[in-house]
């Protein structure tokens, strides 16, 4: 038992990491371009990452398969 709680602790460091890095790219360029561009706000880390979340939720492709 004491096996799976270390498991799932290592998998969710894991995630999160690679959540974080995926979103360091985009923190990168709208840290980069949108406060000259269009005087907005610098973002953080975490800031951008909710930002992806949202827009995936927005945006993301559907699991629906409809034949027509």
């Amino acid at each position: 038992m004491q096996a799976f709680f270390a498991f799932i602790a290592f998998a969710s460091i894991w995630i999160l990491g690679a959540s974080l890095l995926a979103a360091l790219p985009a923190w990168l360029l709208w840290n980069w371009l949108m406060p000259q561009i269009f005087g907005l706000p610098e973002l953080s880390l975490i800031e951008c990452f909710g930002l992806l979340v949202l827009v995936g939720i927005f945006f993301g492709t559907s699991s629906k398969v409809e034949s027509g």
